[in-house]
């Protein structure tokens, strides 16, 4: 066993050892149920382990998408300690519901309502996300559910309710279709404009359009930044107590699956040349030292 190959062996098992912690460890836990609600909603629940939920979250995806999309949001929004539902509307991923916006709008608010009912989530500690058709849908709730916070995340055109939807958060991507550019235009001057001093979010009456540059109508909803921010804006509606709790559990950068990857795959071919010696020491084939030549038995 050479010295040098201890070295690497060392040398790897540190790489081995960065890039675990790198690679991100599930905490959280996901269940898959049908709601009772008469549409008989597809939805998965998303739980932080380890720690109390202070709240709940209802995402909706978009038009053409499912709640499979919307996973990853749903994963980073565990952050703020809150129970996350991830919804299937009408017509979309597992639903055998037939789609159009009416059915899809009445089906989220019988989903929500549901919830309610059943005590998994209370109006006063719950957040509503919506992406695009789903962003219009979480808008449009806020005149038969209201809730705590609202985030629309380049929401559809809609008709306005009649009352604008709590602490309201609104994303628009530069690379948007004008359409859609125009309707988050049309819900910023319907609020009056940005509003975001701590009794704004007191009386519920905080607003923000937050127009996103370099982005897309559907990569907002895998921007970390876009899921940073409406993370801290549920903190702050919530009166900042919560909000990047699990950090404190977990003390490090985000994960890097990628760079883990690259750093164990590192790591094990450093540790190859040890272990191929230390299996050539154990399986090293046994000769006997005074083997007699066969033609010498034969004399």
């Amino acid at each position: 066993m050479k010295r040098r190959e201890l070295v690497f062996a060392a040398l790897g098992l540190l790489l081995l050892l960065a890039g675990a912690r790198e690679i991100p460890i599930p905490y959280i836990g996901a269940q898959q149920t049908i709601l009772d609600d008469g549409c008989r909603t597809p939805m998965t629940a998303l739980t932080p382990l380890g720690v109390n939920t202070r709240g709940s979250i209802v995402v909706f995806h978009g038009l053409s998408a499912n709640r499979r999309i919307m996973l990853r949001l749903g994963e980073q929004l565990t952050d703020t300690i809150d129970r996350v539902y991830l919804l299937d509307l009408p017509g979309h991923g597992d639903s055998t519901e037939p789609f159009s916006f009416a059915r899809a709008e009445e089906c989220a608010a019988r989903a929500v309502a549901t919830l309610a009912r059943r005590g998994e989530i209370n109006p006063d500690t719950t957040t509503l996300v919506g992406h695009s058709m789903g962003g219009a849908i979480a808008i449009r709730l806020a005149d038969h559910f209201p809730v705590l916070t609202t985030v629309a995340i380049s929401p559809a055109p809609l008709v306005l309710p009649r009352r604008m939807p709590s602490n309201l958060l609104v994303f628009s991507a530069q690379y948007d279709l004008p359409i859609l550019k125009r309707a988050a235009t049309a819900l910023f001057q319907a609020a009056g404009g940005d509003r975001k001093t701590s009794e704004d979010f007191r009386q519920r009456r905080a607003f923000e359009l937050d127009r996103v540059p370099h982005a897309t109508h559907t990569s907002l909803i895998y921007d970390p930044k876009v899921s940073a921010q409406a993370i801290e804006w549920i903190s702050e509606s919530k009166g900042g107590e919560v909000g990047w709790v699990l950090r404190e559990i977990e003390p490090h950068l985000p994960p890097r699956p990628l760079l883990g990857s690259v750093l164990g795959l590192c790591g094990l071919f450093l540790l190859f040349p040890l272990c191929a010696s230390l299996c050539s020491m154990v399986f090293r084939p046994c000769v006997p030292n005074s083997a007699t030549p066969r033609h010498m038995e034969d004399l």
